[in-house]
């Protein structure tokens, strides 16, 4: 019942009160604020601007959500875009476009380039509103700003899926959980280190595999944050083997499935472009990676697993739809090996595989996705 009378005090106060007019535009650059009193010069499109001033930037400001009929009259604008000039060190704002209240909402609206010059006495502040701007006239005119003074968000979520490639030598227990080489001839071992060319092959393959993941970033500064990231790729291959015993050739087939995971925590480096459109992202971060093979050679089923602690890097661009959705590409590289990992039968029986044998894990992988923007 209380936080039901809270919300209800909260909802009565805003509804009263009202909010400021909403400030929107793009500042190109900011000087350093001018003090609260410090002359501001209002003119008009017919007033020529002095060669010597230095343009900020353009601004839009008009109604925004509880906005009262007082808060959005032109005179209110008009403060409004003064403090904001002087905000970013601005002395003169030239109306461009003025919409007077209930053409379109119940508050005025004004678009206005801001500049500075030193000098700002010989310039005459006009005194009224100037002549409306028909609303067919500015509907196409403007681009969308993002609003003045607005962080971008806060909360990332990003999921996405692509391809991936693992960044290992060409052994067999650098490419799955082992590599059983015996009954090969030793007096032929070839050039594949003794490893058969049908299974060098197979794990040629099972080098190229599909990834998957999601991210979740929060961002504490403009440029910088801190996030969790889950990274899975996946590789699977299905080959016939030949094998020989005491120069008797035979075949088996040799199924296998590989999944290397990375869980764990990174930081966030943001750059955006002014309106929030485009964004570059950098992450580097540490965690676990795990590593699983279930392969079924010779009718016999095997499950090896293992981790380890492991290292990520990745960069990401993210294009905006609107506010809250974006669409991204990235590209990931993750790091680690295993030395000792955990070897099932079909019957559940394990023993440990711990032969001082380093399995790579490392890998690239290039995705696309989905990005969520929050608060």
């Amino acid at each position: 019942m209380r936080r039901f009378s809270l919300l209800i005090i909260a909802l009565a106060t805003i509804t009263l009160s009202g909010c400021s007019p909403k400030i929107s535009g793009k500042l190109s650059r900011k000087y350093p604020s001018l003090s609260e009193n410090a002359e501001v010069a209002i003119i008009d499109m017919t007033s020529p601007v002095p060669g010597e001033a230095l343009k900020i930037g353009l601004l839009e400001i008009g109604p925004a959500r509880f906005t009262s009929d007082a808060q959005g009259s032109y005179d209110n604008i008009i403060k409004t875009a003064m403090v904001t000039a002087r905000q970013h060190g601005g002395n003169i704002v030239q109306i461009l476009d003025y919409l007077p209240a209930g053409i379109d909402c119940n508050t005025a609206r004004i678009w206005a380039n801001v500049y500075y010059r030193k000098d700002i006495s010989n310039l005459e502040s006009i005194t009224a509103a100037p002549e409306p701007t028909p609303l067919a006239k500015i509907e196409d005119k403007y681009e969308k700003f993002h609003i003045i003074g607005e962080l971008p968000p806060t909360l990332r979520i990003a999921v996405h899926g692509g391809a991936g490639y693992r960044l290992i030598q060409l052994d067999g227990a650098a490419v799955s959980g082992g590599s059983n080489t015996d009954d090969i001839p030793m007096d032929n071992p070839g050039s594949t280190g003794g490893i058969r060319p049908e299974e060098l092959e197979h794990n040629r393959k099972m080098k190229l595999g599909y990834s998957y993941g999601a991210e979740a970033t929060f961002y504490f500064d403009y440029y910088a944050g801190i996030g969790i990231k889950y990274s899975n790729l996946h590789s699977s291959g299905k080959d016939v083997i030949t094998t020989t015993t005491n120069y008797v050739k035979s075949d088996f087939v040799l199924d296998e499935q590989t999944d290397i995971s990375f869980i764990g925590p990174f930081l966030s480096l943001r750059l955006l472009d002014k309106n929030y459109k485009q964004s570059l992202i950098l992450n580097l971060g540490a965690g676990r990676v795990n590593f699983k093979d279930k392969e079924l050679r010779s009718g016999i089923y095997t499950k090896t697993v293992g981790g380890n602690l492991g290292g990520m890097a990745d960069i990401n661009y993210d294009y905006a739809i609107n506010k809250k959705f974006a669409i991204g590409a990235n590209v990931s590289y993750i790091y680690g090996y295993i030395s000792r990992a955990t070897v099932f039968d079909a019957d559940g029986n394990e023993f440990i595989q711990d032969d001082g044998t380093r399995v790579g894990l490392q890998h690239v992988s290039a995705n696309i996705g989905l990005r969520i923007n929050l608060f």
